[in-house]
C-alpha cells in the first residue's frame, strides 16, 4: 500500500493460490460503501488491474466484485494472482487526528489463509508512536491476537501474521497520524470527493433566496422566546442583608443562585446541621471524624434526610475517607432532590419552564430537522435544507440559559445577592459588633458562605472577634483555637469524600485507545469459482 498526501491510496495485492482441484480462478470482493455517523461514505475504488488474467468487475450491495479466470480453462494447483486498485477516500480525518484504518483481510474469504505479510509506504518521514499502531484478528466482531505490526523504518509500516487464519476470520490494522501528517488541503479537497459533490449539486438547480422561508420561521420562534424571557433580573442599585430570608437553608440557597444544585450545596449541610446540634466534627490528622449527636427530623427536605442517613448507616461515626467511592451515587441523588425542591418554590417563570425545559423544547429542533430533510431530500434545496438544520441546532440551545425570574423570585434573589455581597464585603469592625450581637453568627452563616463558594474569605474576618474553634468542631491535640478551625476547616477534603467514584477497570480487545473503531476500508473476502 502507498499513502498519498491527498489521502487516497494505492494498493497491490499478491494472492497466492493453491486449487486442489480444478478452478476456472478466483473472485475478489471488496466494500466500496461503509456508514460513519449515520453517512454514506464511498470510497471510490478506480484503476483495477490483475495482471496476466482475464477479469471482469460488478457491482452488487455495496461491494465491489472483481471476477478473475477464463471459463473455458480449468486450472489447478498453484496459482499467482496480482490484482491493483486505488481507493480515492481511503484516509479517515478527524478533529485532532488522520487515520488508515484498514480490513487487511475481510470476514468473507471461503478459505484458510495460511500467511498474510503486509508492507504500508507513507509519504514522508514520521515516528509513529507504539500506541497509535493497532492490529487485531479474528471473527467478526472479535479481537484478538494473531497479526504483528510495528514500523521498521520512517517512511514503512509492516507486518505478519503468526497464525493460520480460520474461513471467516479477519485481519486489521490502524494507524493513527498527526492532524497535519496529511496534507490538510489536499485531503479537504481530495479531487475524487469533489467530485462526488458536484456531481449532486449540478443535478437540481439551487434557490438561495428560499432561505428566506426558514429564517421568517425563526425569527416568529424568537419572537415568542421573548415574550416568555422577558426583560433579564438586573436591579440598578443592590442593598446588603446579612441574614438570609427566613426559612431557607444553606443548601437551598446555594441551589437557587446557581440555578441548578451543586456539590458545595450539599457540603455546606456538614457546618449547617453541625451548628443545629445533630453532628460534631473532630479533626484527626489529614482525615475528619464526624459524631452523630442527634437524628434529624422526619420533616426536613428529603436531600438532607438522604445524606444524613446514608453517612451514619453503619453507625455514629464516621470518617470523611471511609466515604470516598461510596458516596457520589447519594450526592448525585440528593442534587437531583434538592434541584426539584428549588424549582418547586415558585422562583422562575412558570410558562418559560413549560416550554423550555421541557420535552417540549426539541419540538422546534426536529421541526427544522424534518423541513431540512423535505428541503434537501424531496427538492434538493441544499442552501434552505442547511439554513434549518443550522437553526434547529441553535433552536437547542435556547433552553441552556438561565431561567426567567418570577416576581417572587426577583425578590429572594435580590436578597440572596446582598447576603453574599455583604459576607464577601463586611469589614471586621462591624464583624465585632455584629457578632457581640448575636454569638453564634458565624456558626449561622458559615453554611452560606460554604454554599457561596466564598468561604475562604469569610473565614479568616472572625480571627480577631472569635478565640475558639465552634463548639461543635475540636482536634485531638486539644488545641481548639480559632486559627486551628481556619487551618483544618477543609471544604475540599469534604468535597472530595462526597464525590470520589471507584475506580473503573477496562479489559478486552487488542489495541490501543484514540482509534475509529471501524468504518474503514478494505475487507470484503473472496473465495474460487
Amino acid at each position: 500500500m502507498d499513502i498519498n498526501t491527498d489521502g487516497s491510496l494505492n494498493i497491490v495485492e499478491t494472492i497466492n493460490v493453491n486449487f486442489s482441484k480444478k478452478k476456472r480462478g478466483i473472485y475478489r470482493s471488496i466494500p466500496y460503501k461503509y456508514t460513519k455517523d449515520g453517512q454514506s461514505i464511498d470510497l471510490g475504488i478506480t484503476n483495477i488491474k490483475v495482471d496476466g488474467h482475464k477479469h471482469s468487475t460488478s457491482k452488487k450491495q455495496g461491494e465491489l466484485k472483481i471476477k478473475i479466470g477464463d471459463k473455458r480453462i480449468y486450472l489447478e494447483g498453484d496459482q499467482n494472482y496480482r490484482i491493483s486498485y486505488k481507493i480515492e477516500n481511503g484516509i479517515q480525518d478527524y478533529a485532532d487526528h488522520q487515520e488508515l484504518y484498514f480490513d487487511l483481510i475481510g470476514t468473507s474469504w471461503k478459505e484458510e489463509i495460511d500467511l498474510l505479510t503486509y508492507k504500508i509506504n507513507l509519504p514522508r518521514n514520521i515516528v509513529i508512536n507504539i500506541n497509535d499502531l493497532k492490529s487485531t484478528t479474528g471473527f467478526k466482531g472479535q479481537n484478538s491476537d494473531g497479526l504483528s505490526i510495528k514500523q521498521s523504518n520512517p517512511t514503512t509500516i509492516q507486518g505478519i501474521t503468526h497464525r493460520v487464519l480460520k474461513k471467516g476470520e479477519g485481519a486489521t490494522i490502524a494507524v493513527k497520524l498527526p492532524k497535519t501528517y496529511l496534507s490538510v488541503a489536499e485531503l479537504a479537497n481530495n479531487g475524487y470527493k469533489q467530485k462526488l459533490i458536484k456531481e449532486e449539486q449540478d443535478k437540481i438547480p439551487q434557490n438561495p433566496w428560499l432561505v428566506v422561508i426558514p429564517l421568517s420561521l425563526f425569527g416568529f420562534f424568537i419572537d415568542i422566546w421573548r415574550k416568555l424571557f422577558g426583560k433579564k433580573y438586573n436591579p440598578e442599585k443592590q442593598e446588603t442583608y446579612s441574614y438570609p430570608p427566613e426559612g431557607l437553608t444553606s443548601a437551598h440557597v446555594g441551589a437557587y443562585i446557581d440555578q441548578s444544585a451543586n456539590t458545595r450545596d450539599i457540603v455546606s449541610l456538614i457546618p449547617y446541621w453541625a451548628s443545629e446540634g445533630y453532628l460534631t466534627m473532630q479533626n484527626i490528622g489529614d482525615d475528619t471524624l464526624l459524631t452523630k449527636t442527634k437524628e434529624l427530623p422526619p420533616s426536613f427536605p428529603s436531600y438532607e434526610l438522604l445524606v444524613f442517613k446514608e453517612i451514619f448507616k453503619d453507625g455514629n461515626l464516621k470518617s470523611m475517607s471511609s466515604l470516598k467511592e461510596n458516596f457520589y451515587s447519594t450526592l448525585h441523588k440528593a442534587k437531583n432532590d434538592l434541584s426539584n425542591e428549588v424549582h418547586s418554590q415558585g422562583y422562575y417563570k412558570k410558562e418559560y419552564i413549560y416550554w423550555f425545559r421541557s420535552w417540549r423544547l426539541i419540538i422546534f429542533p426536529i421541526s427544522m430537522f424534518s423541513l431540512a430533510a423535505i428541503a434537501m431530500g424531496i427538492f434538493g434545496q441544499v442552501p434552505m435544507g442547511v439554513t434549518f438544520i443550522i437553526l434547529g441546532v441553535v433552536g437547542l440551545f435556547f433552553g441552556l440559559g438561565k431561567l426567567p425570574l418570577s416576581d417572587h423570585g426577583k425578590e429572594v434573589k435580590y436578597k440572596l445577592d446582598g447576603l453574599k455581597r455583604f459576607l464577601e464585603e463586611v469589614p471586621e469592625t462591624e464583624i465585632e459588633s455584629i457578632s457581640k450581637n448575636d454569638p453564634n453568627y458565624f456558626e449561622k452563616m458559615l453554611p452560606f458562605a460554604v454554599a457561596f463558594g466564598i468561604e475562604k474569605g469569610f473565614i479568616p474576618k472572625f480571627e480577631n472577634s472569635m478565640q475558639h474553634t465552634p463548639p461543635w468542631y475540636t482536634t485531638t491535640d486539644g488545641t481548639n483555637s480559632f486559627s486551628t478551625f481556619k487551618t483544618g476547616f477543609s471544604t475540599e477534603t469534604i468535597s472530595s469524600a462526597f464525590t470520589t467514584s471507584p475506580h473503573q477497570s477496562t479489559g478486552g480487545g487488542s489495541g490501543g485507545g484514540g482509534f475509529s473503531s471501524g468504518g474503514g476500508s478494505g475487507g470484503g473476502g473472496g473465495g474460487s469459482w
